[in-house]
């Protein structure tokens, strides 16, 4: 009984840690998913950022103001310091890159209104010299939002195997409590409750199987049916308590002197019934 009870308890407890590992596992995953769509959004507005700034200071050498493409920058960057565009970065690999990139901007966009109110060569090339800072750093925020994004991605593939895992795992578990609630209902069918040898209703069933196959391959089949004399007055005088115990006793002692192959029945109250494959030669003392 406390080996069934060990299982059933072992096997409520992978239920439990298996629903755990999947729940925990699809949340995650489905977190990954998301945050992986978050980073194709920074990569593209920063290509948006990167091939902006080389178009204005390309005009802007040449003479030519454009505030609108100031605008849009100014708006994509503004985006990104008011999470406009979430950003899932846990080591904030991307808000440094940020941060470094907002200042140089600021700076190029100051040198940019100062040429326009004096367009000196000294102007022009300290532009140029600030454009390739923040286009290097509006580079290196797009390298680091790849490699940051590559590090989810592994993470997803992980997530994944870990998933499948876990399903490969519930389906074993699942045909593990299948067995188990087919040998215990199997169990409740045919044992008999009190003394857990077989019941009356496996006796009939089990006893036409063998009488058929000694018939079949002509071997011999013998069986003995005894009960417990006076049984009755035992649990007058002394109790059901201890007529149970009676009955567990000799059920013990019985199943202790017979084969394997032997079968041990309860068909009655006090009545028993022993299956002997394959024996002719049997002995019985009352």
């Amino acid at each position: 009984m406390r080996s069934k009870t060990t299982r059933s308890s072992v096997l409520i407890i992978a239920v439990v840690c298996l629903m755990v590992l999947l729940s925990s596992g699809g949340i995650y995953t489905i977190y990954l998913t998301h945050t992986i769509r978050s980073d194709a959004q920074i990569i593209n507005k920063l290509g948006i950022i990167r091939g902006s700034l080389q178009r204005l200071v390309k005009l802007e050498a040449q003479g030519t103001a454009r505030d609108d493409i100031i605008g849009e920058i100014d708006s994509r960057i503004q985006e990104f310091n008011e999470n406009k565009i979430v950003v899932y970065d846990d080591d904030h690999e991307i808000d440094q890159a940020l941060d470094n990139l907002s200042l140089s901007w600021l700076q190029l966009k100051q040198m940019i209104y100062a040429y326009r109110s004096n367009p000196s060569e000294d102007i022009r090339q300290a532009i140029i010299d600030k454009s390739e800072e923040v286009w290097e750093k509006s580079n290196s925020m797009v390298l680091i939002s790849q490699i940051v994004s590559e590090r989810k991605l592994i993470n997803y593939q992980i997530s994944n195997a870990f998933f499948a895992m876990n399903l490969v795992l519930g389906l074993l578990i699942i045909l593990l409590i299948k067995k188990y609630v087919k040998d215990k209902l199997e169990h409740l069918v045919n044992r008999d409750e009190m003394t857990n040898v077989y019941n009356r209703r496996h006796f009939n069933e089990y006893l036409k199987l063998e009488i058929s196959k000694s018939q079949r391959y002509a071997k011999p089949l013998s069986l003995i049916m005894y009960d417990i004399d006076y049984f009755k007055r035992v649990n007058d005088r002394l109790g059901h308590d201890v007529g149970d115990y009676v009955l567990l006793e000799l059920t013990n002692l019985v199943g202790a002197n017979i084969r394997k192959s032997d079968l041990l029945f309860r068909i009655g109250g006090e009545e028993f019934a022993i299956l002997i494959p394959e024996s002719i030669d049997v002995a019985f003392e009352s």
